[in-house]
């Protein structure tokens, strides 16, 4: 031969030292060597072996000129095929004419197995491990349904049949892209049974834009979950109750709308089935609150307070009296050295004397704690409760909050806080 052909498949795979040495063979071939690379991944091979390549994108093969050659494979073979079994191994082709010549040679096998020369739809759907079409319809119906007893039932009958999670998750995938597809009078796939089509066009006008666009992204993170776990049936049955859950939860723009009181805007199949759903209350302005947080830190021309008292418990480490001091501690008076608190069983003589020992330790002069006479001024507790209250009073007042606490009146009002979430 003229010419001697070097193909290195799957070129990416080369190492770094691989390529640069390969380099200067590119740079000046001999005249009678030839390399043909090829490659799935070109973004990976170094641009210095691209600059000294031509390039050929091969494209994939169409589904409908994969159809028409496995067609005419059949009648020179003498092979008896369904129409749609040919298109199911087109599709599953991907776009490759070996990896799909490969699937009909599989599925005719099968057929002599069988003891029958026809491949059949059924044949190629056992031999591939897909779903069943009306498997996957039945389980999508249940889906939207929010079924979920019969999602879990309809997912193990598929799997003791065989058929892969991750095989599950596409068929169903399939489904809302067709509705997708629906919607736009673009449907157009040919693999579709006649069942197939007429489930698909009620679907498309049963659900709105919204619902099939949160429909595929549940499913797109369920087939991944599905794909990437360790038991794919489990997730599987955890993905798609996950959904059954949320399909009928409505989208963002329509609780706005719900919000607004114009409960009839919303599109009958995004409404949301009577539930007790959960809502964040915006933290009311500052400006609308009295009382300062218990924990502000002093300033330092300011008498003592019950705040800095707390803090410099707290700076000691004298943690179990600091909490003692913030719950009971009311105070009657601070001044000339002497800090007068209510009367309460929990201020115990070791936790005075804790606390005089404390401001003594942070350089704040020494004081004499002792039970004085009368109620005193609020806990750091009780003022934190106050506080709380006030937040609550200033978030019930928002026309927002109040327009959802009418709208869903068995809702949670979540405030939320530094140190957690009070619910009230």
């Amino acid at each position: 031969a003229r010419y001697k052909i070097y193909i290195i498949d799957e070129v990416h795979m080369l190492s770094k030292s691989a390529f640069n040495a390969l380099l200067k063979t590119l740079e000046e071939p001999p005249e009678h060597v030839k390399f043909l690379f090829a490659t799935t991944e070109v973004n990976k091979v170094p641009v210095t072996v691209l600059s000294r390549c031509q390039r050929f994108d091969l494209k994939r093969i169409s589904a409908d000129m994969l159809f028409a050659h496995f067609k005419t494979i059949c009648a020179k073979e003498k092979v008896t095929a369904d129409d749609q079994a040919l298109w199911m191994i087109a599709s599953a082709a991907q776009g490759s004419v070996r990896d799909g010549l490969s699937i009909l040679d599989q599925a005719i096998a099968h057929a002599d197995m069988d003891g029958d020369s026809k491949v059949t739809a059924d044949q190629v759907t056992e031999m591939l491990g897909l779903s069943d079409h009306g498997a996957i319809r039945r389980l999508f119906a249940n889906l939207l349904a929010g079924d979920g007893a019969k999602v879990v039932d309809d997912i193990r009958a598929q799997y003791t049949l065989g058929v892969d999670p991750v095989a599950m998750a596409r068929g169903l995938m399939d489904i809302v892209h067709g509705v997708a597809l629906h919607r736009l009078s673009r449907y157009d796939d040919p693999a579709a049974t006649v069942e197939d089509r007429e489930a698909i066009s009620a679907w498309a006008d049963m659900l709105g834009n919204a619902a099939v666009h949160r429909l595929w992204q549940l499913l797109l993170r369920a087939h991944d979950e599905v794909a990437a776990a360790n038991d794919p049936i489990e997730a599987l049955t955890m993905g798609l109750l996950r959904i059954c859950h949320a399909t009928t939860l409505p989208d963002p723009d329509a609780i706005a709308r719900l919000l607004q009181g114009d409960r009839s805007a919303m599109p009958a199949n995004d409404r949301m089935p009577p539930s007790s759903p959960v809502l964040t209350a915006p933290a009311a302005p500052m400006d609308s609150v009295t009382p300062s947080s218990p924990d502000a830190a002093p300033v330092a021309s300011e008498p003592l307070t019950i705040q800095t008292i707390h803090r410099a418990l707290n700076d000691g480490n004298r943690l179990q009296v600091a909490r003692v001091v913030y719950d009971h501690a009311r105070v009657i008076r601070i001044g000339d050295g002497v800090i007068e608190l209510a009367r309460d069983a929990a201020l115990t003589d070791a936790v005075m004397r804790g606390m005089g020992d404390a401001l003594s330790a942070a350089g704040l002069g020494k004081w004499q704690v002792r039970v004085g006479e009368g109620e005193g001024a609020p806990s750091l507790l009780e003022q934190e409760q106050a506080h709380q209250q006030q937040r609550i009073d200033a978030a019930k007042a928002d026309p927002t909050v109040a327009a959802a606490v009418r709208a869903f009146p068995d809702a949670q009002l979540i405030l939320p806080d530094d140190k957690n979430i009070r619910k009230v």
